[in-house]
């Protein structure tokens, strides 16, 4: 009977182990894709040459802000709509250029 004790434990342990492994494996891949140097950027000529090296960036009138606020309530937390009539628009990227840190989201 102790052998099954141990053998119930131990098979708990290992897979107790094993869930805590790929729960902090998950984490990391998840952070890798995230642009550091960019959110990190002092200036809006660095953020965009850190988000955008080497592509062409070109402004639109095909992108609007339909309920833009003029001032914000909280600076931590700013609501904003973006709508566009660009087709396979796959991501928007938000700067804010009199921000410390331009890169919004």
């Amino acid at each position: 009977m102790t052998n099954m004790k141990r053998r119930v434990f131990l098979k708990g342990m290992l897979t107790a182990g094993g869930a805590v492994c790929v729960g902090m494996l998950v984490p990391q891949a998840v952070l890798a894709s995230w642009p550091v140097t960019a959110f990190t950027a002092n200036s809006l000529d660095q953020t965009l040459k850190d988000l955008f090296a080497g592509e062409s960036i070109a402004e639109s009138a095909k992108i609007s802000f339909p309920e833009l606020p003029t001032l914000a309530e909280d600076a931590r937390s700013v609501p904003v709509n973006i709508s566009t009539t660009l087709p396979k628009v796959s991501r928007i990227t938000l700067l804010v250029a009199k921000n410390p840190r331009p890169l919004a989201a």
